[in-house]
């Protein structure tokens, strides 16, 4: 049997080949219910299936959008992954994923493929704040839907959604203050400060300042290097531990990478409260130092991030920038909620 076309199907069921293409790719048209079924059984027929992609690239609608991200294997970036495909699913978009693995010049090659026509827009998280801008401002020329999620681009204005970094830092510090604490650390991922971990820094640091105290902030490099990463970690343990009642994580995530350096260097902070954004993997690690875990516990305060709204806010902002062409409130942002433990 020869190749079954659209062609060979419009024939057939005695339509033009226009009116096939459109039943057959779910496009808004009107045709009575009999001639619509009449394609559909044709095509099942021949077992035909259309080139949809094929189609979308030539209506320039791919129903496809991108969310680049810097990393997803756990925590904040793996849950926003699964809320946002599950909000843009039932809008009836589908979600490709593109990982930039924190890399600079990754990221600047995946925000090129804006201009591919693989996707009507994209949710960005953007590594530094320095970095990216020149695909970012094209993008903005070309007004290409795209919105920046949970970190943005400080040098020039951009959509954001993301929770209200500045504020939680402010927060959080000012609450340990109230407490009487006013030894407050605040440790930082230094080769990897984005523009979420700036505010937090930046909270921190206006709340110590307002208080008439100097403000103790430590950065420590985190690279694929685990024994280097617990070495340098301690250094910063055993500096910190005669003069510490608070130590502020920027992230919860490396929050077991500091109670192991405490554990090398049999140092506690027994007085001391800890404060972090969003929460830690229970690894093996982790579990391996439980005993150390269970000593803190009942002084930890952790900023908990609305993910599944700042999911759902983004892939609402971008698909009413997709479909309406809706230029989106500079900046939402998400409340967060604070849990004790």
């Amino acid at each position: 049997m020869s190749e079954i076309t659209i062609k060979t199907i419009a024939h057939e069921a005695g339509v033009s080949i226009s009116l096939v293409s459109l039943v057959l790719n779910n496009r808004d048209v009107r045709v009575s219910e009999e001639t619509r079924q009449r394609i559909k059984e044709v095509a099942y027929k021949y077992h035909y299936v259309p080139n949809s992609i094929a189609s979308c690239l030539k209506l320039k609608e791919t129903h496809t959008i991108a969310l680049v991200a810097p990393f997803t294997p756990s925590g904040y970036f793996s849950n926003l992954v699964y809320h946002v495909q599950r909000f843009a699913q039932q809008a009836g978009y589908l979600t490709m994923v593109v990982n930039t693995f924190e890399d600079e010049r990754q990221e600047s090659n995946e925000l090129e493929l804006f201009r591919s026509g693989m996707f009507d827009g994209m949710l960005v998280a953007p590594l530094f704040s320095t970095t990216g801008n020149e695909v970012l401002s094209q993008m903005k020329e070309a007004r290409f839907p795209f919105i920046c999620v949970d970190r943005f681009k400080s040098s020039f204005d951009v959509p954001v959604v993301s929770s209200d970094h500045e504020k939680v830092g402010y927060d959080m510090t000012k609450l340990e203050l109230r407490k009487g604490k006013n030894k407050i650390v605040f440790l930082y991922r230094n080769n990897s400060l984005n523009t979420s971990g700036q505010l937090r820094l930046s909270g921190y640091n206006r709340a110590m300042q307002e208080a008439g105290l100097e403000p103790k902030t430590y950065g420590f490099a985190y690279t694929e290097d685990k024994p280097s990463n617990r070495q340098e970690m301690r250094r910063i343990v055993e500096t910190i531990a005669e003069d510490t009642d608070a130590v502020f994580i920027h992230s919860g995530y490396y929050l077991p990478l500091f109670i192991q350096a405490c554990q090398d260097a049999e140092i506690t902070f027994p007085q001391a409260d800890y404060l972090m954004v969003d929460g830690f993997q229970f690894t093996e690690q982790a579990i391996d130092i439980a005993r150390v875990f269970s000593a803190i516990s009942g002084r930890c305060v952790i900023a908990v991030q609305d993910i599944e709204a700042i999911a759902k806010t983004a892939v609402g902002e971008l698909l009413s920038r997709i479909e309406k062409g809706d230029d989106p409130v500079k900046q939402v942002a998400i409340p967060v909620r604070y849990q004790f433990f």
